[in-house]
């Protein structure tokens, strides 16, 4: 067969099947524009999309038909809780030493955004002035005096907030008898509150109140 009868039988074929598909459609007296066939591909893409969705629900339900996976995905949830209630302080605390660095790493400049006042402390020295301020709370007996003699080194009300910021909260120690009170975690003024007797807190208020802190 030569060339040419080749290209007309394919031809033929092409016109055959284009007849078979579209002929209806003539007969109909529908025309094939543009928008015909833009409205057929987008019909495509809609059947192509419910068969995603299906495909999805399928694998869904191919998981939870399977009783083995269920109970491993029941297993594992079960061990998350079980991990989380028996570590969970600890592993709070792990990743609030991991943050605290970058926590306060601008406090002072906070500090002075809240209270309209210029710190005279840096990061560094209001994080040394909360821990030993926390080091005068023992569960043998506070040390009162150490926590005067700290807070008198403050000159500012944004000096005494980023102390604050820099305190957070840590456990109270408490105890009452020699039992301990309670393990609970309070910020700086809280623990004050808590530790220290009325005319104590009264001997903070007035030190405080010299740089302009209401407490």
């Amino acid at each position: 067969m030569g060339k040419a009868a080749m290209a007309m039988a394919a031809a033929g074929a092409a016109k055959t099947v284009h007849d078979d598909v579209m002929g209806p459609r003539h007969l109909a007296g529908v025309k094939v524009d543009a928008a015909t066939t833009e409205d057929a591909i987008a019909y495509r893409e809609k059947l192509g999309n419910v068969d995603a969705t299906t495909r999805t629900a399928d694998n869904i339900m191919t998981v939870f038909g399977d009783p083995k996976k269920v109970l491993g995905i029941a297993m594992t949830v079960l061990l998350i809780v079980w991990v989380l209630s028996k570590f969970g302080d600890k592993i709070g605390d792990f990743l609030g030493g991991i943050v605290s660095p970058v926590k306060h790493l601008f406090d002072v400049h906070r500090a002075e955004r809240l209270t309209g006042t210029v710190a005279t402390l840096s990061n560094e020295q209001a994080q040394v002035l909360a821990d030993r301020i926390y080091a005068c709370f023992q569960p043998s007996g506070d040390d009162e005096g150490g926590v005067y003699s700290c807070l008198r080194t403050l000159n500012t009300a944004a000096d005494w907030e980023a102390v604050c910021n820099a305190f957070g909260e840590r456990t109270c120690r408490k105890k009452i008898l020699g039992f301990t009170s309670h393990n609970e975690k309070h910020d700086l003024p809280n623990m004050i509150q808590c530790n220290f007797t009325d005319s104590e807190t009264e001997e903070v208020r007035q030190i405080l109140a010299n740089i302009g802190v209401t407490f």
